[in-house]
């Protein structure tokens, strides 16, 4: 019978998924954050109020070599869950202004725009960290 070789260190090596270390998940969410953001304002400056072509893959390559972990699917992702996050929360917005305006019958006093009241919101949430 013939006996097996153990393997070398190299081969040990060839092994290993990844050489870097996995980042914090707060990292991760800062980093995508700030990223999410830019695109948002570009976005806005965009007269047809769409995000221009190119523009995530553009950050994804620009940023590969300080976050070897980010991919385009990942920084869209984050997106959607932060439109999503938004959207719930102005839904409550507009359940508690509907609440508020049965509350009040007399009309006496001025109710804050929506616009405004989900401002307000999205600046709590920010402060408290809920936000991503």
């Amino acid at each position: 019978m013939s006996k097996r070789k153990a393997p070398s260190a190299s081969a040990k090596q060839k092994h290993k998924r990844c050489s870097v270390p996995k980042p914090a998940k707060e990292t991760v969410k800062a980093a995508l954050n700030s990223m999410v953001l830019q695109i948002e304002k570009k976005k806005a400056d965009n007269e047809e109020n769409k995000t221009p072509y190119g523009t995530i893959t553009g950050f994804v390559t620009d940023n590969k070599q300080m976050f070897p972990w980010l991919t385009v699917n990942k920084i869209k992702y984050h997106m959607r869950k932060l439109n999503k996050k938004l959207s719930s929360m102005e839904a409550e917005i507009m359940d508690e202004e509907v609440e508020e305006t049965n509350e009040q019958r007399d009309g006496d006093a001025a109710m804050p725009s929506t616009k405004n009241l989900l401002l307000a919101r999205y600046e709590e949430t920010k402060h408290r960290g809920e936000l991503a």
